[in-house]
């Protein structure tokens, strides 16, 4: 995590760490969106080749995210959202959520062939590695924040353009630090 320059480089740090220190088969990443951009599952480790498909649009799906968000017990077994109904022998499911800005940003599922026991140790050096991997994203977002802004200032107080390739500029800053599809301004009788 420490050496990790983007989001999703944390993300697939903490899925093999976890899934290495909990000896788990498999992990995923399901992000929560509240502003409505698709936002990609991450997915690390075994998973049986004729279910990827299917397990792959289950996890991204809208009605999953929302099942996940508010599962309560975080311990998944059968008729659990997360599994792929492919499977006749389905994974035992651990989950993790993650916190980033003050907010849930996701969960983290580790997917065990075993039913999954964690030891006190291994809870609390889950719940730490998840703090830390959302601290590590919300750095990571506001550097980008901040580099976007200073592109801005450089591209502003430039010798060279006028007002168009300005308004051009700003809109391309603003929609690469808000992370968006799309921006616009709204200049009123311009």
């Amino acid at each position: 995590v420490l050496g990790a320059l983007s989001e999703r480089e944390v993300l697939e740090s903490v899925l093999e760490t976890g899934c290495d220190l909990l000896d788990a088969g498999g992990a995923s990443f399901l992000p929560y969106d509240e502003f409505g951009q698709n936002l990609p599952t991450l997915m690390f480790g075994k998973v049986p080749v004729s279910a990827l498909e299917n397990w792959s649009n289950r996890l991204a799906s809208p009605a999953t995210r929302q099942v996940c968000k508010a599962c309560k017990a975080m311990h998944a077994k059968t008729g659990c959202a997360l599994l792929p109904e492919e499977i006749s022998n389905p994974p035992d499911v651990l989950c993790f959520p993650i916190h980033s800005a003050g907010r849930e940003a996701g969960i983290i599922n580790y997917f065990f062939e075993q039913p999954a026991e964690l030891s006190a140790d291994q809870s609390q050096f889950m719940v730490s590695l998840l703090d830390f991997a959302g601290q590590a994203v919300e750095i990571l977002r506001l550097r980008d924040q901040e580099m976007a802004a200073l592109r801005y200032l450089q591209t502003a107080t430039g010798p060279k353009s006028d007002i168009s390739d300005l308004f051009k500029n700003l809109l391309e800053n603003v929609q690469k630090a808000l992370d968006t599809d799309f921006a616009l301004l709204y200049i009123p009788g311009g």
